[in-house]
């Protein structure tokens, strides 16, 4: 597997910081409640982060003069919902509080349309901490970090590895960022297993960016920090779904213990195949 990436060689201390606040916003069309594609992209950007650890979430939902102050009210109030339960699914985080505020006001001295577009919104006020990285750059190197790697394509032996680069997560849960992509490469371990009925494999989970101070990240649906070892899981059992045997199956999370050497820390979250007999 030919992937070529530029790296940097640094030292990297972690510390813990204090509770931070920060705000984010999204926007809504007029007279809509749905999140736009590019909105939840903003959402997914921020949550994904699995070092953040969220305190308390507050979302306000608002907008503009267009129509009567009641109806405004409800709309701005589905707003705030609608964000709130986008978390609740996609990252199982539950708002400390969601309320609608109703219409902005509009001032005389700004342009009508483009003030009433940016007053159809829902602003969400995050108070989190996380371990924060401090990276020092050294050198500049060009090398194969993915030259170990097989593919399901290869002649594969005991001992061979293959990443699944296509099934990614959000951050701190198993759920797929897209949902059609993961389903392709699932099917293809599959119709491997599938068509080797006596091979055998280990599901092996890893995460990215936590500190050293921790043996895996947190699973914002389990509550406890075993996030490499569910998302292996998960794909164990949808390969039971498929027909595959369990007894040809083992799944394993091994939080941040294996990093890929070199390798941009976005890549270590990821899922391996083991290939434990052939």
């Amino acid at each position: 597997m030919q992937k070529f990436l530029f790296i940097f060689l640094f030292i990297s201390s972690f510390s813990f910081a204090q509770n931070t606040k920060e705000i984010v916003t999204i926007l809504f069309d007029s007279n809509e409640v749905l999140i736009k594609s590019s909105e939840k992209e903003k959402l997914v950007s921020f949550f994904s982060n699995e070092n953040l650890i969220i305190q308390a979430i507050i979302i306000e939902g608002f907008c503009d003069d267009i129509g009567t102050s009641e109806n405004n009210l409800i709309l701005s109030s589905n707003r705030a919902k609608s964000v709130a339960e986008f978390l609740k699914k996609e990252f199982n985080l539950s708002p400390n509080s969601f309320v609608g505020k109703g219409e902005i006001a509009l001032p005389n001295n700004l342009s009508e349309e483009e003030t009433r577009k940016n007053n159809r919104k829902a602003v969400i006020e995050v108070t989190f901490s996380k371990t924060e990285e401090t990276k020092i750059e050294s050198q500049k190197v060009t090398i194969d970090v993915f030259s170990e790697y097989k593919t399901f394509s290869d002649n594969l032996v005991v001992g061979d590895k293959i990443i699944i680069n296509n099934i990614l997560f959000f951050g701190s849960s198993t759920n797929f960022e897209d949902v059609e992509e993961a389903g392709l490469e699932l099917e293809k371990i599959a119709t491997f297993l599938k068509n080797h009925p006596s091979s055998e494999i280990e599901i092996q989970g890893h995460v990215c960016c936590i500190s050293a101070s921790f043996k895996d990240a947190h699973d914002r649906f389990t509550g406890k920090n075993n996030l490499s070892e569910t998302r292996a899981e998960k794909i164990y059992n949808i390969l039971l779904e498929k027909g595959i045997s369990s007894e040809r199956m083992t799944h394993n999370g091994y939080g941040r213990q294996f990093p890929i050497p070199g390798a941009e820390e976005h890549y270590n979250k990821r899922v391996e195949i083991l290939i434990t007999k052939i």
